[in-house]
């Protein structure tokens, strides 16, 4: 037994040196870290039980908060959120009333078509081909319908310059980038989404994460995240 936590201990070294060898920012060598043990949030759709990773000391947000809300808003009807997540600090600061968004969250989601939520019995290459063909023909309608909900809503949220882009297609998954500007309290911020989207036994999930004004060791950070997260859901 003691042969085998030496070794244990020996490969966990061993790991941690590589880490530290071969990525250059602190963040990611953290997340590297993670690989070994991460908090999981579990959740069931349909038949199959979702274990979603995330970082250490990150919280789940109130669905009751205003930006909760305006998140859930901004999306598709034919999105369906399980969580966001982010920093517990930042978590409890909007929660208390400190501050009106998150600067960083990461999130996990069910996605449906026309609003139905259902297993897709295509398979994956169908579903990927489905979901990268479609863009809105305006995203200035795109836009103004969002920012009509979040008037009808009462909730003190604009959003202009909305755009995204496919990105990465392979036989796994497809990811995207949309960029928006978010303007509350008199100021706006350039927000940055990346997101992976992909079929996991029939059932169609995507996660995604969302900075605020975000520098590139942010992105780095949030691509990280997402790798994390897809490794322990997909």
């Amino acid at each position: 037994m003691n042969k085998a936590l030496e070794d244990g201990r020996a490969s966990f070294t061993l790991a941690l040196f590589y880490c530290m060898k071969n990525i250059r920012y602190i963040v990611i060598f953290l997340l590297c870290i993670l690989s070994f043990r991460s908090d999981a949030l579990e959740y069931k759709i349909f038949d199959h039980k979702f274990e979603a990773a995330l970082p250490p000391n990150y919280c789940t947000l109130d669905e009751n908060t205003d930006f909760y809300k305006f998140n859930k808003l901004v999306m598709s009807r034919s999105i369906k959120n399980y969580f966001i997540a982010s920093d517990c600090d930042n978590i409890k600061k909007l929660h208390e009333g400190k501050i009106k968004s998150l600067p960083h969250y990461i999130a996990f989601e069910q996605v449906g078509i026309d609003g139905k939520f259902k297993k897709f019995k295509f398979g994956r290459y169908v579903y990927l081909k489905l979901i990268t063909a479609f863009k809105p023909k305006s995203m200035k309608k795109l836009t103004d319908r969002v920012n009509e909900k979040l008037k009808n809503n009462s909730l003190d949220y604009k959003v202009d310059n909305l755009d995204y882009e496919v990105g990465t297609v392979t036989k796994k998954f497809a990811s995207y980038k949309g960029v928006a500007s978010l303007s509350y309290d008199g100021k706006s911020r350039k927000v940055v989404i990346l997101a992976l989207s992909t079929l996991v036994t029939k059932i169609p999930i995507a996660i995604h994460t969302y900075d605020e004004d975000p520098s590139e060791d942010d992105i780095k950070m949030s691509i990280e995240e997402l790798k994390l997260l897809y490794q322990s859901v997909k």
